[in-house]
């Protein structure tokens, strides 16, 4: 029921984007088929990116000249939300539809780390899941979350999964590697109408390296806050700089501590090193540990 929701959900918003495009870059969607469409198989055939970029290698994380042009594109996606009449908010799931999802599903994913890959690897002893737990359980914190972030801009449109694997970069001519220039967003199944901070939470999980993470998640966010404004027109007005970042780390904190277990599965299911493994676990560990000391956990 949840995957035909995801793939119902990336249709819409490949046709919403076809026919109201953001100023953002997107790989070409060729046809986009739900399930339940008359005689036809459900589908999405996008255009293979891969042919012009690439990914940044996960183990490296993502560069700050990387993080940045990011940034620049999410605040322009945010903007475009913001100030569309396109009528995407009827094309997504809601916030709390989407919460609902995260706190059934996120049961599983404790048991998994707690029981299986805690086994295997002494890099995720830092984790609480008890903790974890009780927070999920905890339905009047995560109401007090929407309220926070809604007091400073309405839901914006998110992606959901705004990590590394989903943001493919020009090759530089140069060096071979991926460069800063962003080419492609992809893979929109989880997009739904939800907080400003929520996307740059996941870009700055196991993305990036712990040392990098720490150094510029305030300086990421201000450049994020202030092409945001820049785009903006006079009659659509947002909280202050302040106001957003103190939610921001608010929401921040908590993501670190919820999505620790999700982010465990995730790389235990990878098909790549352990080295790899070994350093993206640190990260989910150092997140974590950050998160439940801001939180007082």
């Amino acid at each position: 029921m949840v995957m035909e929701l995801y793939h119902k959900t990336e249709c819409a918003v490949y046709e919403l984007f076809n026919t109201d495009p953001p100023d953002i870059p997107l790989a070409t969607c060729y046809s986009a088929i739900p399930k339940g469409a008359a005689d036809k198989l459900p589908m999405i055939v996008l255009q293979d990116m891969h042919e012009y970029g690439k990914h940044q290698p996960i183990k490296k994380g993502l560069t700050v000249n990387q993080l940045y042009e990011v940034a620049d594109k999410l605040a322009a996606l945010h903007a475009w939300s913001l100030t569309t009449n396109c009528g995407w908010r009827e094309k997504v799931p809601s916030f709390e539809t989407v919460c609902g999802i995260v706190q059934r599903e996120m049961a599983h994913m404790i048991e998994i780390t707690a029981k299986k890959i805690k086994n295997e690897t002494r890099r995720l002893d830092a984790i609480d899941f008890n903790k974890i737990s009780l927070l999920l359980a905890d339905d009047e914190k995560i109401k007090k979350l929407a309220l926070g972030f809604r007091s400073v801009m309405p839901d914006v449109i998110v992606h959901g999964d705004l990590c590394s694997n989903n943001l493919i970069f020009s090759t530089d001519e140069k060096t071979g590697n991926a460069s800063r220039n962003l080419i492609a967003i992809i893979d929109w199944q989880i997009c739904h109408q939800g907080p400003f901070a929520e996307d740059l939470c996941n870009l700055l999980s196991c993305s990036v390296a712990k040392w990098k993470r720490r150094k510029y998640t305030k300086p990421i966010f201000k450049r994020y806050f202030d092409t945001l404004n820049q785009l903006l027109p006079d009659d659509v007005s947002i909280g202050s700089f302040d106001e957003a970042y103190g939610q921001f780390r608010n929401y921040l904190a908590h993501h670190y501590v919820v999505i620790s277990c999700l982010d465990a599965v995730t790389v235990w299911n990878m098909d790549v090193s352990s080295g790899v493994k070994d350093a993206l676990f640190d990260r989910i560990s150092a997140s974590y540990v950050q998160g439940a000391a801001y939180l007082g956990l």
